[in-house]
């Protein structure tokens, strides 16, 4: 299944209900697309308040800050902001150094994810 979202077959939100239907599918269980969209939207919205400030994590970010240019290239299917925010590392993570799949259109292991990381803070592979 995730082979059919890396090869562009599958929108994240086609792979998301595939994926939904796949977990149903082995309980015996079938919803419409509808319910498997509240389904989604209900895993996020719970699952999201479970992303915590956990201190050891930003005070490593922190002190790797002070040193690097840091930035994030994810594949997640869920807004990564909201995430860096609930971490408390909203601040240090601008838009502008989050590299996300879903809006870039390529996802990792696609070497062009990397390489538009690599162009935003004017890098090459050896340097990072």
């Amino acid at each position: 299944m995730i082979e059919n979202l890396i090869s562009g077959e599958y929108s994240p939100l086609e792979f998301k209900r595939a994926r939904w239907n796949y977990t149903l599918e082995q309980f015996n269980l079938t919803i419409d697309i509808e319910a498997l969209d509240q389904l989604d939207t209900l895993f996020y919205k719970t699952s999201i308040d479970f992303i915590t400030v956990k201190e050891s994590i930003t005070n490593l970010v922190d002190d790797l800050n002070k040193h690097y240019e840091l930035g994030i290239v994810t594949n997640g299917l869920y807004d990564p902001n909201q995430k860096l925010f609930n971490m408390g590392l909203g601040e240090l993570f601008s838009n502008d150094k989050v590299f996300h799949a879903e809006k870039l259109g390529y996802r990792k292991p696609d070497p062009r994810i990397y390489y538009k990381a690599l162009d935003y803070f004017n890098k090459k592979p050896s340097e990072t």
